[in-house]
């Protein structure tokens, strides 16, 4: 099992800004989401560890506990927030959604909520995030649902001019974040003291949230590094994440000497080759409002912006290394891409 990258309170910035990202904007991906829900009403689940469909439609990140939008076919989307009435204030400031409510009791504020909804197609609801819903919610709900999350993944990965440019904008920070824990590495530090040091440098730089998960011992998975002893790794395998203007930029590669580096830049420029429209990239991940967002299902469209991974394997020895990329009429636009030796 992977574990969770995020915290568990998020206190980072996560206001809207409309000059960042227009309610026009909103409009069309609102507009995309009811004509893939049609005829049914939508609803969007999220919580802290998981908040990218909902963050999408809405802006909204649920820092505490989980939240829900409910978007009829026809009235003003509601979003209902684990929190006191004291919140609703602060709560608004998070998104473009006018109706805000605290949730005091979330199976009797949503059933009540959708009570009142005119609803067709026999009272079905379409739910995305449903992987992140509590099994009372869902009995709230009523046993007719239809998982939407294919299609809202869909959506999600293919990018709108101004998406491209807010991924392009996180990505600027990869480098010097990783130039920093380079340097903190070769200093003699050890690995959860650089990975604070890239922090350090992506915050100083304007991100508003970061990640970094590394190895734990030579060529191991890229773990969080909270309570973990200070040591030294000499091939570790790193994952970083930097959260700009809303969206988060991300990088997977291996340091030291790693003689599996090689193979892991093979096996990513193979599947950068692949990248085309109509074509399904295996191991392929969408990128944006989530730093591990769902695996691309089906096949790939013009627009889709994703995370690929090149691995390479030399007896013991693995490494990893990663580009973002926008898939283009003729192949691969790439965002970032790199490693280290």
């Amino acid at each position: 099992m992977i574990p969770s990258p995020t915290t568990t309170l998020l206190t980072g910035p996560y206001d809207w800004d409309e000059a960042e990202v227009p309610r026009t904007e909103y409009a069309a991906r609102l507009a995309a989401l009811r004509e893939a829900a049609a005829p049914d009403t939508l609803l969007l689940q999220g919580n802290s560890q998981e908040f990218g469909a909902l963050a999408w439609a809405t802006g909204f990140v649920p820092k505490l506990g989980p939240a829900i939008c409910v978007i009829p076919q026809s009235d003003e989307p509601t979003i209902l927030f684990s929190g006191g009435g004291g919140m609703v204030a602060s709560a608004q400031l998070l998104t473009w959604v006018d109706q805000v409510r605290a949730i005091t009791g979330l199976n009797r504020d949503l059933a009540g909520l959708l009570e009142g909804q005119t609803r067709v197609a026999q009272g079905r609801i379409a739910l995305g995030g449903g992987a992140c819903m509590a099994a009372q919610v869902r009995a709230a709900i009523g046993p007719d649902i239809v998982d939407l999350d294919p299609a809202i993944n869909a959506l999600r990965r293919r990018k709108s001019p101004l998406e491209q440019q807010l991924l392009r904008r996180a990505a600027e920070l990869l480098d010097p974040a990783i130039e920093a824990l380079r340097a903190a590495l070769a200093a003699g530090q050890g690995m959860r003291a650089a990975g604070l040091a890239a922090e350090a440098r992506a915050y100083a730089l304007g991100a508003q949230d970061v990640r970094v998960l590394a190895s734990r011992r030579p060529f191991g998975p890229a773990l969080a590094l909270d309570d973990v002893a200070d040591q030294r790794i000499e091939q570790p395998l790193v994952a970083i994440a930097v959260r700009r203007a809303l969206y988060w930029a991300v990088a997977r590669l291996a340091l030291g000497e790693n003689p599996a580096i090689p193979a892991a830049r093979d096996a990513l420029d193979a599947a950068i080759a692949r990248l085309r429209p109509g074509a399904p990239v295996e191991g392929a991940r969408g990128i944006g409002l989530s730093w591990r967002e769902a695996p691309v299902a089906g096949i790939l469209a013009e627009g889709d912006a994703v995370l690929l991974r090149g691995v390479g394997e030399v007896g013991v020895a693995r490494a990893e290394v990663s580009a973002m990329c926008l898939v283009t009429e003729t192949g691969a636009d790439i965002i970032w891409a790199g490693e280290a030796a």
